[in-house]
């Protein structure tokens, strides 16, 4: 029997990870697909079988159930093992935090470019990620973005974080999306460290999701 998972903080397994690959790629091929009805409708179906096979396996998803599954990280952005995750690298060093992300049909807004829901989703991760890196970590208080152009699909783009000003309790950080030399979009990020400071927060919130887990 292996060793009990926390609510938080778990790597997923590897066939986890797997899986979600295998998703993302499917309904990638499905934004893709035209045609071909009666193949659509027998992979429907198979796909309706894998989905009751897992059933008994799975949470409830109504109310709050959420918090009682194990939640698991990869960084402060969606792992691979979520098949809505941009492809999205990063590394801190010299107080910087650069890394690269592509974005697929998932994330598709206007034909053959992102959503700008996705673009901010890209900002607010590395902004938190660069926050922690720098020993700085912090709640999202607000995120203003602003787009200077289209960020295109199916290409690797760079993302750049850096801090600004800081206090006590908030601080901000600043983040930029470019394909080459073009500036594609911005952002400025608040973020709030709770009163009772940001690892209390978060012990807090695993105790509550521990204890929702064992009244099941």
């Amino acid at each position: 029997m292996g060793a009990a998972r926390r609510p938080f903080g778990n790597a997923p397994p590897a066939e986890f990870t797997a899986a979600g690959r295998s998703l993302r790629a499917l309904a990638e091929m499905l934004l893709r697909t035209e045609g071909g009805e009666e193949e659509l409708a027998r992979a429907r179906e198979a796909l309706d079988a894998i989905q009751r096979r897992l059933e008994p396996y799975a949470h409830p998803a109504e109310g709050g159930a959420s918090a009682r599954r194990t939640y698991y990280v990869e960084g402060r952005a969606l792992g691979a093992h979520n098949p809505l995750a941009p492809r999205l690298e990063v590394a801190h060093a010299d107080g910087v935090t650069r890394g690269t992300v592509a974005f697929g049909l998932l994330h598709e807004g206007p034909p053959g470019f992102a959503h700008g829901g996705f673009v901010a989703y890209v900002f607010d991760a590395i902004l938190g990620h660069h926050n922690v890196a720098a020993g700085l970590p912090g709640m999202t208080g607000s995120l203003r973005v602003r787009y200077h152009r289209p960020t295109p699909l199916g290409v690797e783009l760079v993302v750049e974080a850096r801090s600004g000003r800081v206090s006590e309790r908030k601080k901000l950080a600043r983040a930029e999306l470019r394909q080459g030399d073009a500036l594609l979009a911005e952002a400025e990020g608040l973020f709030i460290v709770p009163r009772a400071g940001f690892e209390a927060h978060m012990q807090r919130a695993e105790q509550q999701a521990g204890r929702s887990r064992q009244a099941r």
